[in-house]
């Protein structure tokens, strides 16, 4: 959300909003000029064309109710960033888990081959300071929200999907067939001309494979796939691999990348930002410059050590921590895996908050 006010602040909108709490989020706003209000009252719409709810915005909300008596459009996120596509060439980046790291990596890979792309990601992406920048180039690069279905009101020329797990499943009436329609949907939200990036490591990603008609390149681990790595080494809080290009169209060939993140689930979110890349035409030396230079999303779950009090012997030294993330699964298990995987650290306590909608 504070993403998409502030690019819609710098196209010369006015934009204000309201929260329960001021946060980082909405003291970067408030620095940019944007009004934000504490707290939510019918007063905040005063004045408004339009009102961006959140999901976890409900429907009593005094402003969506005083908006909705006054005939002011009250739209979610996902409808204000079809908006914002409309004006630009999209790029969606959907899937359960890895949005966040791969949009910030093809955002990082777009600038660093001068494309200039305007971004929106659910995280701040550090080497640019801020979730959101409206660039000169012609692509928009944003996270795709399955949680609630809201995607499949993107129109992007390009999309990827991470991976499909059985989350968010009531907005799916608890049907698997459901999930994957709606993954098929938003694929075939594309036109003729567009590409989606597939990850064939994901169980429920080959599942949908037959059913799209549009056209799509595959990526992950095996061999079998239009973009694959192997060589895959661990070097401290970097992944070194060799990347290996079979995609249609496009020159066959091998280069390496070292990744400036640990894990490798970011190897696979590293490709499908690396297929993004090539298709709009970056060079390989543009991929390895962001791919090495690349700070973590702050959204994404960073691994930091820092010393603890000793109040008792089996406490004390290092411990690992990790932000609390929204959702568990595959998550969890790439962190304690990276964790096994760095010298000297010990396997993390991993507290799960539930998704804002049920908050």
């Amino acid at each position: 959300m504070s993403g998409i006010a502030e690019v819609l602040h710098n196209l010369g909108f006015k934009v204000s909003g309201s929260d329960q709490a001021r946060n980082a989020a909405t003291e970067h706003l408030s620095s940019l000029g944007i009004q934000v209000y504490p707290g939510h009252t019918a007063e905040h719409v005063n004045g408004a064309d339009v009102v961006v709810a959140s999901t976890a915005v409900k429907k009593e909300n005094p402003e969506v109710v005083a908006a909705l008596e006054r005939q002011i459009p009250v739209i979610p996120r996902a409808l204000m960033l079809a908006e914002l596509m409309r004006f630009r060439d999209g790029i969606a980046i959907a899937g359960t888990h890895g949005k966040t790291t791969t949009t910030s990596l093809t955002a990082s890979i777009l600038g660093a081959a001068g494309l200039d792309p305007t971004f929106v990601i659910g995280g701040k992406l550090n080497a640019a300071g801020t979730n959101a920048r409206l660039g000169k180039g012609e692509y928009i690069v944003a996270e795709a929200d399955e949680s609630d279905a809201s995607f499949l009101h993107l129109t992007p020329i390009m999309s990827v999907v991470t991976n499909i797990d059985e989350d968010h499943m009531d907005t799916y009436g608890h049907s698997v067939e459901k999930l994957h329609q709606a993954f098929i949907d938003f694929i075939h939200r594309m036109p003729f001309y567009g590409k989606a990036f597939l990850c064939v490591d994901s169980e429920h990603v080959r599942a949908i494979l037959p059913k799209v008609s549009k056209p799509y390149a595959t990526y992950g681990l095996d061999d079998t796939a239009d973009i694959y790595a192997t060589d895959i080494e661990n070097v401290g809080a970097q992944m070194k691999f060799t990347v290996h290009v079979q995609m249609k169209g496009h020159e066959q060939g091998s280069f390496e990348v070292v990744l400036n993140m640990p894990g490798r689930h970011n190897v696979l979110n590293a490709l499908a930002a690396i297929g993004v890349a090539l298709e709009v035409g970056a060079s390989v030396e543009a991929i390895q410059k962001a791919c090495s230079a690349l700070k973590a999303s702050a959204a994404a779950s960073k691994i930091r050590r820092h010393q603890v009090a000793k109040r008792r012997d089996r406490f004390a030294g290092g411990r690992l921590r990790t932000p609390p993330r929204r959702n568990g699964g595959n998550p969890c298990r790439c962190t304690r895996r990276v964790s096994r995987q760095t010298p000297g650290a010990r396997l993390p306590a991993a507290p799960l908050y539930p998704h804002a909608r049920f908050v």
